[in-house]
This record gives C-alpha cells, sequence and structure tokens, in this order.
C-alpha cells in the first residue's frame, strides 16, 4: 500500500495517494455486507446462521413505507429512535427523522437484520454451485465471529481453523424472494453434479455414530433419558431389563439411533448388512459405509421424503451422538502412535514391518537390475566416441519408465505391510476408530505416524535406488559432480539420485536428517504453496470461454452471444433425467397443495434442461476437483492437480 501511493503520489500530486485510499479502501465498505471468522455451533439449525448483536444492528435492510407494513415500520422506527436518531431516503436523499410524525408514505426506512432475515454466505473462493447459500439469521450475543453448524462446512470445504465468511444482505423484495427460493440450504440439498446431499454427518458426529451402532454400547436409564432431550423419536422400552451384573435396565446403541430416525421410515442395505423398518434399527454391521453420503446410504433414501426430514434428522443426530460422545470421551494420545497395546507386540510387528520392507528392496533392486541390463544393450551399439552422450540420453529417455515400474514394485508389497499392522494394532486405538468411521484420517496415516513412512516420490527425473544412509562427504561430492554433466563419471553419479527412496522410520521414532530432507522434497512437490496458482488460474480462462454456454429447448448447446451451435446433442440422458426428477422432487415439497402425478410429471417434462448453463457447470466440476487435489496431496504419486500446468 505504502509503495503503491508513492507511486501515484510521484505521478499526480500529494493527495493521489488519500484520494486512491478513499475510492478504493474505503469504498468498499458498506452497510449490507460483511466479512467475519466463523465458529462452529451445533446448537443451531442446519440452515441458519448465528450474527453477533453489534454487527446485526450495523447491517441494515430498506423497507418502502405504505400502508400494510405501517405498524411493523413504526415498531422498528419507535425502538431506535430512543436510542439514537435514524436516517430515511426521501426522493433520493437521506433524511434525518426525529419522530414518527415526520414520516411519509414512500420513504425508505432502514432497519437492522433481525432473526428470520435472509443473508447469502460465501467462502471464497466459491469453487462450485452449491458454495453459495442463503442462511437465516439468528441473532446471538458473540463477539466478532459468526457461527454455523458445523455439519454445513463440506459445500464450502472450510473448517474452523481460522476461516472467513463472505456475508450479503439483500436490498431488494426480489433478492429476497430469490434466496429465499433458489439459494436457501433446503432448496439446494441436492447436489447438481452427483445427486446427493451437501451435507451429512461428519467428523466427532460420524465417529459417534459408527461406536453407537457397533452393537458393543449400552446405556443406563440416566443417560438414555438425557440422549432423549435432544432426539424426536419416543424412547423405546429397554432391550434388557435385568441382567446380574447391571444395576438396571439397559437400552442399546441401536435402539438410540432409532430414536434420531423418522417413524414409518424403512431402508435396506444388503450390501453393509443394515435394515431399519419402521424407523427401527434392526441389524447393523460395523461397516460405517451406510452412514456416508453416498448412492445407497441412509441420507439418500431420507432424501426421498423431503428436504425438511434431512435437515431434521442431522440436526438431532448432530446434537444427541456430540452430546454423547462429550460425555463419553474419545480423545487421541501418544499412546495410540504405539499402534500395539505392549512393548512386545510392537517390537514384533516392527520387524515384520522390516522384513517386509527388505522384500520391497530386493523386489525393486531386481527390477532395477533388469532395467539397467536393458539399458546397457540398447547402448552398446553406439559409437564409442558417441558411447557417453548416448548413455546419458537412452538415460533420460527411460527414467519415466524407471521410476514408474520401481515405484509399482514398492507398492505391490506396501499391502502387506498395512495387513500386519492391522493384525498387530489395538482394537480400542481412537485413531483406528476414527479411521473406521470414516470421520477423518485414512490407514496410509497412520502407518506414516506410528510405522514407516514407506515410499517417498520426488520430483526430479532421475533413477532409483534405495538407501540406508548417506555420509556428508559423499553428499558433497555428489552435489559437486551434478555441475559437469557432460562427463562420463558424472553421467555414473547422477544415475546414483533417486526420483523414489524409501523411509524406514516414522514420526513417532523421529526421522534422520536424510530422511527429514527425503519426506519434505515429497510434500513440497504438491504442496499448496507450490500450486495455489494452478486452480485459479485454470477457473478463469475456462470460465471466461465458457461462461455463455447453455442448452437451448431443442437439446443443442448454443452460446448466448451470437448464438452459435457448440454441440448438436447435449448427450447426458442421466442428467436430464436427474434434472426432471429433481424438478419433480422440488414441486413436490415446495408447494403445499396437493398435485396430481399426471399433471406433476408433464410439468416436470415441458421444464427439461433448456436453459441450464452447462458450461459454467463444467467448469465448476473441473475447479471443485482442481481445489480437491490441491487440499489432499498425495506423496506416493503424481498429484493431479500437475498435469494441468
Amino acid at each position: 500500500l505504502r509503495t503503491r501511493t508513492s507511486q501515484i503520489s510521484e505521478s499526480g500530486g500529494c493527495n493521489t495517494g488519500l484520494r486512491w485510499m478513499k475510492d478504493v479502501i474505503l469504498g468498499k465498505r458498506s452497510d449490507f455486507a460483511f466479512r467475519m471468522t466463523v465458529v462452529g455451533d451445533p446448537n443451531l439449525c442446519l440452515g441458519e446462521i448465528g450474527v453477533p448483536i453489534e454487527i446485526a444492528q450495523k447491517l441494515v435492510i430498506p423497507l418502502h413505507l405504505n400502508l400494510i407494513n405501517w405498524k411493523l415500520v413504526k415498531a422498528c422506527v419507535e425502538s431506535c429512535i430512543h436510542q439514537k436518531a435514524i436516517y430515511i431516503r426521501r426522493e433520493g436523499s437521506l433524511v434525518s427523522v426525529n419522530s414518527m410524525s415526520q414520516l411519509e408514505i414512500g420513504d425508505v426506512v432502514y432497519r437492522s437484520i433481525k432473526d428470520g432475515d435472509m443473508v447469502l454466505v460465501n467462502r471464497p473462493p466459491s469453487v462450485h454451485q452449491h458454495s453459495l447459500i442463503a442462511f437465516v439469521v439468528r441473532v446471538l450475543p458473540l463477539k466478532s465471529v459468526v457461527s454455523i453448524n458445523p455439519l454445513c462446512c463440506r459445500p464450502f470445504f472450510g473448517d474452523f481453523d481460522g476461516d472467513c465468511f463472505h456475508g450479503f444482505v439483500p436490498q431488494s423484495v426480489n433478492a429476497r424472494v430469490e434466496l429465499q427460493e433458489l439459494m436457501a440450504l433446503d432448496r439446494q440439498l441436492l447436489n447438481g453434479q452427483n445427486g446427493q446431499t451437501i451435507v451429512s454427518l461428519s467428523h466427532d458426529s460420524l465417529t459417534a455414530a459408527h461406536i453407537v451402532t457397533k452393537g458393543q454400547t449400552l446405556f443406563n436409564k440416566v443417560q438414555i433419558q438425557q440422549l432423549s432431550m435432544f432426539c424426536h423419536g419416543p424412547l423405546q422400552e429397554p432391550a434388557i431389563v435385568k441382567a446380574p451384573l447391571l444395576n438396571g435396565s439397559c437400552w442399546t446403541g441401536e435402539q438410540f439411533f432409532s430414536m434420531l430416525l423418522p417413524q414409518h421410515f424403512d431402508y435396506c442395505n444388503d450390501r453393509n448388512g443394515v435394515l431399519i423398518s419402521s424407523g427401527e434399527l434392526l441389524v447393523c454391521s460395523q461397516d460405517s459405509g451406510w452412514l456416508h453420503n453416498s448412492s445407497s446410504s441412509i441420507i439418500s433414501f431420507l432424501s426421498k421424503h423431503g428436504p425438511s426430514v434431512v435437515l431434521d434428522y442431522l440436526f438431532h443426530a448432530q446434537r444427541a451422538l456430540s452430546e454423547w460422545i462429550s460425555d463419553d470421551g474419545l480423545s487421541v494420545s501418544l499412546l495410540d502412535m504405539y499402534l500395539s497395546r505392549t512393548a512386545a507386540s510392537r517390537i514384533k510387528m516392527m520387524e515384520e514391518v522390516s522384513c517386509g520392507l527388505d522384500d520391497a528392496e530386493c523386489l525393486s533392486s531386481t527390477t532395477h537390475l533388469m532395467m539397467k541390463a536393458e539399458r546397457e544393450f540398447h547402448t552398446s551399439n553406439a559409437d564409442i566416441k558417441h558411447k557417453p552422450f548416448a548413455k546419458a540420453a537412452n538415460h533420460e529417455r527411460n527414467l519415466p519408465r524407471l521410476g514408474c515400474d520401481l515405484g509399482d514394485a514398492f507398492k505391490r508389497m506396501y499391502p502387506d505391510i498395512i495387513n500386519v499392522i492391522l493384525e498387530h494394532i489395538d482394537k480400542d486405538n481412537s485413531m483406528l476408530t476414527m479411521i473406521g468411521a470414516g470421520s477423518t484420517g485414512n490407514i496410509q496415516k497412520l502407518v506414516q505416524q506410528g510405522a514407516c513412512l514407506g515410499l517417498q516420490s520426488l520430483r526430479d527425473a532421475s533413477s532409483f535406488k534405495i538407501r540406508s544412509g548417506l555420509p556428508d562427504s559423499q553428499l558433497s561430492q555428489s552435489k559437486a559432480s551434478q555441475m559437469h554433466p557432460c562427463v562420463e563419471t558424472n553421467i555414473e553419479c547422477s544415475q546414483e539420485r533417486s526420483s523414489f527412496a524409501v523411509v524406514r522410520s516414522s514420526f513417532l521414532t523421529g526421522l534422520s536428517p536424510l530422511d527429514c530432507l527425503v519426506h519434505s522434497s515429497s510434500i513440497r512437490g504438491a504442496s499448496f504453496s507450490d500450486n495455489a496458482d494452478v486452480p485459479g488460474t485454470l477457473v478463469r480462462k475456462l470460465m471466461f470461454y465458457m461462461r455463455d454456454l447453455l442448452v437451448c429447448y431443442d437439446g443443442t448447446v448454443r452460446s448466448v452471444y451470437g448464438n452459435q451451435i457448440i454441440q448438436f446433442s447435449y448427450k447426458n440422458c442421466e442428467r436430464i433425467q436427474y434434472e426432471n426428477d429433481r424438478a419433480c422432487y422440488m414441486a413436490k415439497y415446495s408447494n403445499s397443495s396437493i398435485v396430481s402425478p399426471t399433471n406433476e410429471i408433464s410439468r416436470c417434462a415441458n421444464n427439461g434442461i433448456g436453459g441450464h448453463p452447462v458450461g459454467v457447470l463444467a467448469t465448476c466440476s473441473i475447479s471443485e476437483a482442481l481445489y480437491g487435489a490441491l487440499d489432499h496431496p498425495t506423496c506416493s504419486s503424481s498429484s493431479p492437480l500437475l498435469m494441468f500446468k
């Protein structure tokens, strides 16, 4: 800012910098927009956003005074006049008002937002069509932060580590109607790309649901009565009325989860072994796939009963499951990093892991020798004078194939290492519980924490050789030899470099300087800072060229400006069928009147897919995949994000 101001001051005078400050910086402020840090509040409904009182008093909504809303505006003005003078807009100019007698029909009165108003919220960058959601305002005694339900973070690709939300208050009646009918959470509950819901159980609530439905959790009378306050279902009869080792009756985890489901709800999932009849969970396996957001999950079947049923289920499940896991407890400690329960079991586990790494090293060395023999055969036919250069050229040409084959050689042995760890790991491990629930992490991350880092992929294209260590003197000599790549001896040294390395240590045991260097180089190759500009640049370019493409009612893809035909037939029958089903779905649950099936189907067929901005939807789908690859980089293989560079 100081540099920009000095440059402008030198060219246009000393007051130019102040003018730029007022026009560009201070001119961005308004009474109908905010930018604040977001926090989680599970007590809020999924379609609500908590706004601090001080901020809510400064955000205003214009009201046109008429005979219909005179009493409503009068109450708002009287409450504000006792505190300070208010300003109204009359014939395009601001007028100060000190009493109700000064108001006239046709004045525009600015009132503060209150409970029930709608605001449009997004978290930059907005990478897909569901990253703009309208929430209902709920004024809370907060300070400097806004709050939402934690389950609503998924559409924004955000969390609670300091993310900021941008909020916009609609200033017209048409804008408020559009937010309520098009942008509200219940109106865009289904994802336009895959047909799944954009919100589902996650993190603590998903972990608690997985533990409760495993069939090993019992609740006494005090616990079930406490949790029943957060459920909308009736309290069932205890499954265990009396037992010798129990002081009283007990309820099972399946009964507790059934209290969260709507009555007369049936669900069957043969793949996961789950059966729900009339809102009662009868059979459940230890697989938590039916709790996730997929086409065969319980969320997808609940969405067929309407968006209000899904949001009501998620709200009560979030509160009840969070209450239970907060009382029962689930914490991660250093003991979970050791994986095994006893020291003898861990020693045996690490010995088997070491044997697995030795087998992988042997297999990789064999592959390397086979590739080296093939490389020497191709270079033996070259002239003696040009043999060093032919050897170097052949080496560089075979690097991608060599690195791929040697990387696959280790990957074939990696599942055996994971099976060894799963055989010795403690079944009560908190990290394993979260991984089994699918709430966070994966088994590869757990192996890196307590067993070994495994295969590390470097970005430089060079040959592969597993090393146990490298002295500093040899490392310096290797760096010096790489300064002259045209010498034959230096070519031999360059062949000893590795694009893949196997790190035997873990984060628990500690990394050597060389292991730390290899791991850092592997992580940095797919890090956010190195490739942060790729998604934004690509999305901007794609959006510039595809933003005016839409599907016409004759099935062709045309451009808005010029009416140029891009595609004669939009060949996506599944998408058309999904849009028709979605239109029927929204028409069924948005109107209070009963619609006959014949009229409903014909109305949905008339809507079709005509007018949909397929260019923007295609760009959003690509950008969502790009940012997903950026947020979850992989160390064992090249990131898909780098293919777009």
